[in-house]
């Protein structure tokens, strides 16, 4: 919870998901308080820091891309790991869950085409790259022996791969039917009462 008096934190993104879903959960996860501000218009973009969004205003703390973001938040709240090798494991994750989030991001079904030749791009990606991608997430995963990334607790990480496994099922749904770890991951991080809530409010987009 946050300390009384605690200054709150301001997320300045647009009013979708997008890179910012992670830092939202993180948010969520840690109850740490926050303004949002929703703008209108990519151009917006390049009145921030490299142009670049989302931002996070920290006190004196400015920071912009959503992977610094979430590492800020991270150490701040205790859940980046509590040894070296545990950092070290979260930011391999981090970067390993990144590719995946952008190759669903770039894939050519997402860009304009006819209905029926988006059914075959999708398809071409689900058994080909998403599928040695979500086998290589499970085989790591299955190491931990518990149901965390990293550790026998959670972090950020882990609200990390309930994003990436939410859009992938929303982009594919029957993409995960065969990976019952990773629904079960799924299932578990939605479950826990600061994440039901937050996706529940409103405030996820």
């Amino acid at each position: 919870m946050q300390d009384a008096g605690q200054q709150v934190l301001q997320l300045t993104y647009f009013g979708v998901r997008g890179s910012c879903d992670k830092v939202r959960l993180l948010l969520a996860l840690t109850g740490l308080e926050y303004r949002e501000i929703v703008v209108q218009g990519r151009g917006l973009k390049h009145g921030y820091e490299f142009g670049q969004l989302p931002l996070l205003e920290d006190g004196e703390i400015r920071i912009v891309q959503a992977n610094a973001i979430v590492r800020h938040l991270a150490r701040k709240c205790n859940v980046y790991g509590t040894t070296a090798k545990e950092m070290a494991e979260c930011d391999m994750w981090m970067e390993q869950l990144e590719e995946v989030q952008q190759a669903l991001w770039n894939a050519d079904f997402m860009k304009d085409c006819s209905e029926f030749k988006e059914a075959q791009l999708k398809d071409k990606f689900l058994r080909g790259y998403l599928a040695s991608a979500l086998e290589g997430i499970c085989r790591v995963m299955a190491k931990n022996r518990t149901m965390y990334l990293v550790g026998d607790k959670l972090t950020f990480v882990d609200t990390m791969l309930f994003s990436l496994l939410e859009a992938i099922d929303r982009e594919l749904p029957q993409a995960l039917a065969t990976f019952p770890l990773l629904i079960y991951f799924r299932d578990t991080i939605k479950r826990l009462p600061r994440i039901a809530a937050f996706c529940n409010s409103g405030r996820r987009f």
